[in-house]
């Protein structure tokens, strides 16, 4: 423009090259750091330290280089290095986010003590096409198919080892000198509660079923909760028989598992045998959240919260409406676990949906829907479940989920419900057992590391053989994984994915089946589908020498001959 275009309007634009991009980028540190955590800050600060390693600025309210300021605010939350103890595993996977990684290792020793309990396993009728697997049994008249289930998912509080079954909530001492018996009194069993299933009509048991039977509990505190009474749903066809109601309950520990209270799902609603808890709860900020399950014409799921104190109602959401399985035309066990991370409550349907809502009021934030996969028989539909149960697990500002009717994993964002990235797994569902080191690890047919930012993999362990794929659950301690297997512990390392030991349970012990892992106070327990069995870290089985002792020359003979007249030779 020309002279007569008047005077020239100077326009600011913020951010602008004033703006210095090492204090930009060690700002990000710090929102890396307290949104996401202690790994995703470590890796920020990585590239401060690559790109700016001289850079100097007020942060955090110090002057000088940016990299030693961020090192030293990084120190103060990081634990601090005298406090490699253990953590009590009080929930399903160790925590409410369902995320526990224990601070060290553990060296796995021989099994010192166990004890047996009731053995759990799941009866299918075959068809031709129905593959065999080497942990069942069969009977070939009747064409049936038995499978062991490792059904106990066990719990650990102060030297006590709790776990359940549809009746009864069990105590047992882990303590030096009394493990393996009864915590309290002369009785495991701490509570029971009086066996509807038993009063049911015969037909009851007789239609199909499907699903595993799962049994877990929760620790908050001084306090235990449970899912008591039956777990299986009956299908619509058999609407003749009323549902029967299951409970759930609540015991002081402190005063050795007396009852505080009790919630029947009957008294959920006017009509009774409609309603019932569709899993153990989970407890947060003074309240207990359950799944709860409609069966009616059309399938309801929702959450439903107590308060601790008093088991009092707070509030009840709806999450989702559903057909059956097959049509209402087997009876479904479900085992339904919801997660709490950042005041919010994550709820993996397995119905097409993964929910957030408000621990505060119920209120939902945001629904992620996904394609789903329907099996098309009763066998197909527990392959899928059988590595369950299969809660969202929630880390560094993310929500990673395996519903058992899709056919991948799935990293949300936390916030919004955002799909970040699938990633496509053919053949058994995996499980999730954590994110360690900014990967997510997921076991089913193989071990696998993905990094939970991109969903892509690091490192891939196993092979193509059912007899060596996952049977049980494992855990994440320190930097290695251990994954349990159909006969043994595998034990690899995060970082590279290359094995670390494998403990071969059958060969060494005479433990076949493998089962879920629970580590507590000095201990590592193998909770199997007919025992309980705990791992010392000492009093490893005997090794032959690496190398003969031929070399060595004795001018003797190295054992002495007592004769009876006590004369020594």
């Amino acid at each position: 423009a020309g002279p007569e275009a008047g005077p020239h309007w100077t326009v600011l634009k913020y951010p602008d090259s004033k703006i210095d991009p090492a204090l930009v980028e060690a700002r990000l540190v710090l929102c890396e750091l307290y949104q996401r955590g202690l790994q995703r800050g470590l890796e920020r600060l990585k590239r401060v330290r690559r790109d700016h390693a001289d850079a100097t600025g007020r942060l955090a309210g110090r002057e000088g280089n940016l990299a030693e300021s961020l090192s030293r605010v990084i120190a103060s939350v990081e634990q601090p290095a005298g406090d490699t103890g253990r953590v009590d595993s009080m929930t399903f996977a160790g925590n409410s986010a369902r995320n526990l990684c224990q601070p060290r290792e553990f060296a796995v020793g021989a099994p010192v003590w166990s004890l047996p309990w009731k053995e759990r396993h799941v009866e299918q009728r075959l068809g031709k096409s129905d593959e065999w697997r080497g942990d069942q049994r069969s009977e070939p008249r009747s064409l049936q198919r038995i499978t062991r289930v490792p059904a106990y998912f066990p719990v650990t509080w102060k030297n006590i080892v709790f776990y359940c079954d549809e009746t009864d909530i069990y105590a047992i001492s882990a303590s030096l000198g009394r493990e393996g018996q009864p915590a309290w009194g002369n009785e495991a069993s701490i509570f029971h509660l009086p066996n509807e299933v038993e009063r049911l009509p015969r037909a009851f048991a007789q239609g199909a079923r499907v699903g595993y039977p799962r049994f877990t509990l929760t620790v908050a505190g001084d306090f235990l909760f449970a899912r008591l009474g039956p777990a299986t749903a009956l299908s619509s066809r058999r609407r003749e028989f009323r549902q029967n109601g299951n409970s759930l309950v609540c015991l002081g520990l402190g005063r050795e598992g007396d009852l505080q209270w009790r919630v029947d799902s009957d008294d959920l609603d006017s009509e009774p045998g409609q309603w019932s808890f569709d899993g153990a709860p989970v407890v947060a900020e003074g309240r207990v959240f359950v799944p709860v399950r409609r069966g009616d014409l059309q399938m309801q799921l929702h959450v439903a919260c107590f308060a601790v104190a008093t088991g009092r109602l707070l509030w009840s959401r709806k999450i989702c409406g559903g057909v059956e399985a097959f049509g209402g035309e087997a009876d479904e066990i479900r085992q339904q676990l919801l997660t709490v991370a950042d005041n919010r409550l994550y709820y993996n349907t397995n119905h097409g949906a993964i929910a957030a809502l408000d621990t505060t009021d119920g209120r939902l934030q945001w629904v992620a829907t996904y394609p789903r996969v329907e099996p098309e028989t009763l066998v197909g539909f527990n392959r899928r479940q059988r590595l369950g149960p299969n809660p969202c697990v929630v880390a560094g500002g993310q929500v990673f989920a395996a519903p058992t009717d899709c056919e991948g994993i799935l990293a949300l964002d936390a916030d919004s419900g955002t799909l970040q990235w699938a990633y496509r797994v053919r053949g058994t569902v995996p499980q999730l057992l954590g994110v360690a080191k900014s990967r997510l690890i997921a076991a089913g047919d193989f071990l696998w590391a993905l990094e939970a930012e991109t969903g892509r993999i690091a490192w891939r362990d196993g092979q193509a053989d059912p007899e060596a794929s996952t049977w049980g659950r494992g855990l994440i301690a320190g930097d290695q994984v251990f994954w349990s297997r159909r006969e043994e512990i595998r034990i690899v390392d995060v970082a590279t994915g290359r094995p670390v030991r494998q403990i071969d349970l059958g060969l060494q012990f005479g433990l076949y089946g493998g089962g879920n892992l629970v580590q507590g106070g000095d201990w590592l327990f193998l909770a199997q589908s007919d025992r309980f069995v705990a791992f010392g870290e000492f009093g490893g089985m005997a090794r032959p020498a690496e190398k003969p002792l031929a070399g060595i020359w004795f001018p003797f003979r190295p054992a002495v001959e007592v004769r009876p007249v006590g004369e020594v030779k």
